[in-house]
């Protein structure tokens, strides 16, 4: 009786230990999408929403150390209006990577082959709450999303952010702000006869997978009391997909104004923004009162016609940053903002003494977290418009280009008439200002020592002895003809 006893709670213990284990690391590794119906709201668990499900299987979501991945497993909608997003993260309980944004649209036409991409069919940026996590799963709320009343609703999702972990991105990302986690689904959510019905399907995205980015400042000119530059803020990248005509592009970013001093800069709030740019599209400086020009140059170019540009614009770049460039498919310069330096026009002098004081002399606007969300193309004449998984940049630094102050055209106006005037001359002109500049260097050197004195006078003595045999001998001839005439007249 007693064996049995201990059997029995040998198989009781044996099963806790199971269900245990089940319940925290999952025991299998094939994915399947749960669906929840009933997600309550912000408030409710991840676990209790999931487990709605009758269906639900936890073995199907395994437990991975060393697995970094973010997996969505259900987009849903809760009874308040709210929009929830639910992921599989495998790692954690050992990693907390936090997802903070989603790029998503509202659309089905986004992610495949289209006619043409209307403004709906575009995606943005929303920022992502987390709420509940329970092992391996996390359960987020969308901001700024109301769920609509429509009766059917779309949920396109491309991609998810999320900040970078020394551990999980192994050092290589580091300078980046945001990395991009490619979902790739677009959920449909449908009201029938009062209860919501989810569907998923895959939809194609592209990656961007080499990126350089940074600002050309353009110059402007100066009149008397600033000068100007247009600041040109450049996105270049590669993909995962080789397009043959790049037609729009959709970046988003942050930006702020800066006012520099000697001293201390002054800073706004970063803003956020979204820009679609077209290939139809050009940017442009202005022109101010001793300007060069205005100079134009389009959004959207490949990397050669784009350092082209900046050549006709004699704008410097290092060499590092045209070789990047070139490495890249595209470029694409999608916001213009004003630069101005206070020192740098006519009277510039002037107000230095303001800028030594500490007031600001230099506005000018910085961008970071910049990232492509969309890319409208064409490939094999097939018109594609597709949600973009690309990491958040940095911030911007001036990587070409410059500031064109009075002073440096002062400087450079004398600079190339020096230049000119020299390449001018003759080699005997070179040959008297050397003659000129010895003779100062030796007059000098005379004066100082006594002994150059001396050897001077002696080296311009024989010197004289010299020109003086070499006139007599120069003369002769004409002495020689002289004398021959003299004689024939007084024999007459």
């Amino acid at each position: 009786m007693k064996s049995a006893n201990r059997t029995a709670h040998a198989i009781l213990m044996f099963a806790i230990a199971l269900i245990f284990i089940f319940f925290q690391t999952g025991g299998g590794a094939v994915y399947r999408t749960a669906v929840s119906a009933r997600a309550e709201s912000e408030a409710s668990s991840v676990i209790k929403d999931l487990t709605a499900d009758k269906s639900f299987n936890f073995s199907d979501y395994p437990e991975e150390l060393y697995n970094f991945s973010i997996e969505v497993i259900q987009v849903a909608e809760s009874k308040d209006g709210e929009l929830l997003i639910y992921t599989y993260q495998p790692c954690q309980r050992a990693i907390k990577l936090v997802c903070s944004e989603v790029n998503m649209s509202f659309s089905d036409k986004l992610g495949g082959e289209v006619k043409f991409a209307a403004e709906a069919d575009k995606p943005k940026l929303y920022p992502l709450k987390q709420v509940s996590t329970w092992g391996v799963f996390s359960k987020y709320v969308v901001g700024g999303v109301t769920v609509s009343k429509d009766s059917v609703r779309y949920y396109n999702v491309t991609s998810l952010y999320r900040a970078y972990d020394k551990l999980a991105d192994d050092g290589a990302l580091k300078d980046e702000h945001g990395i991009a986690v490619k979902v790739g689904q677009c959920w449909k959510a449908e009201t029938v006869g009062g209860e919501v019905q989810y569907a998923v399907k895959k939809v194609d995205t592209i990656t961007i997978t080499g990126c350089t980015y940074g600002t050309f400042r353009v110059p402007e000119g100066f009149n008397f009391a600033s000068s100007y530059a247009r600041d040109m803020h450049v996105i270049a990248f590669s993909t995962d997909i080789k397009m043959d005509d790049l037609l729009e592009a959709d970046v988003d970013f942050k930006y702020r104004k800066v006012d520099e001093s000697i001293y201390d800069d002054y800073y706004e709030g970063w803003k956020s923004k979204t820009v679609t740019v077209n290939y139809k599209e050009k940017g442009s400086s202005e022109d101010h009162i001793f300007g060069q020009g205005k100079k134009t140059w389009d959004r959207i170019q490949r990397p050669a016609e784009f350092i082209d540009t900046c050549s006709d614009f004699k704008l410097d770049m290092t060499y590092e940053v045209t070789r990047d460039i070139r490495a890249k498919d595209w470029v694409v310069a999608y916001w213009d903002t004003e630069y101005e330096n206070e020192t740098g026009g006519v009277f510039g002098p002037i107000f230095w003494t303001g800028a030594i004081i500490g007031t600001p002399y230099k506005h000018y606007t910085q961008v970071k977290d910049a990232t492509v969300i969309r890319l409208e193309f064409l490939k094999d004449g097939k018109h594609y418009n597709l949600g973009a998984v690309s990491n958040k940049s940095g911030e911007y630094d001036v990587i070409g280009g410059g500031d064109e102050t009075f002073i440096d055209n002062v400087k450079d106006f004398f600079k190339d008439k020096v230049k000119d005037f020299f390449a001018m001359l003759p080699w005997w002109a070179w040959v008297l200002i050397g003659l000129f500049g010895l003779s100062i260097i030796l007059s000098i050197l005379s004066v100082i020592f006594p002994v150059v004195r001396t050897a001077l006078k002696t080296i311009f003595f024989a010197i004289g002895k010299v020109f003086k045999a070499l006139w007599w001998l120069l003369c002769l001839p004409f002495r020689a003809i002289a004398a021959l005439f003299n004689r024939k007249g007084k024999k007459e």
